[in-house]
């Protein structure tokens, strides 16, 4: 079961979360945030290239151009949060194997917004893969989750 919710922290910045209490263990979850193989399930473009404290992911755009996503935060099985394109991505696995993912907006604009739609639809995709399911995207799903953010965030 996923519960997501969005709150305003301050002028322009908003903050969401989303909950992901599945039954796995927190190992399981771990792997399937960290193992190559999983990722490419959840998100095919996005590489751990260097998880650890001071690393980076890899954003390979599949036609020879990748970006480093610098790695801000890590704690091997619990934590780890790394930049997105002026964005902040977080996750962390509490008691229980529960998940707990924040996208940190600093600042909204269309690319944003375009990328918080993305990483809820992604959320779905990292509980599909948990689950050993196949996920694609539901883009009837995403505009109205987009239209959603849009009025939220006043747009």
């Amino acid at each position: 079961m996923i519960k997501s919710e969005i709150l305003n922290i301050a002028d322009g910045k908003w903050l969401a979360l989303f909950t992901n209490t599945h039954g796995y263990t927190a190992e399981q979850v771990w792997e399937v945030l960290t193992d190559e193989e999983y990722v490419k399930k959840w998100h095919p473009e996005l590489r751990t290239h260097e998880l650890h404290d001071g690393g980076n992911l890899i954003f390979d755009f599949g036609n020879g151009k990748i970006h480093k996503l610098p790695i801000r935060e890590f704690k091997e099985g619990k934590v780890y949060g790394f930049d997105w394109y002026g964005s902040y991505i977080r996750f962390e696995i509490k008691e229980g194997g529960q998940l707990l993912m924040t996208f940190k907006v600093n600042e909204v604009d269309e690319q944003s917004l375009q990328d918080l739609t993305g990483w809820t639809m992604i959320n779905e995709a990292i509980d599909a893969t948990l689950h050993g399911e196949n996920f694609t995207v539901d883009k009837e799903k995403a505009g109205k989750i987009r239209k959603e953010y849009e009025r939220e965030m006043k747009l």
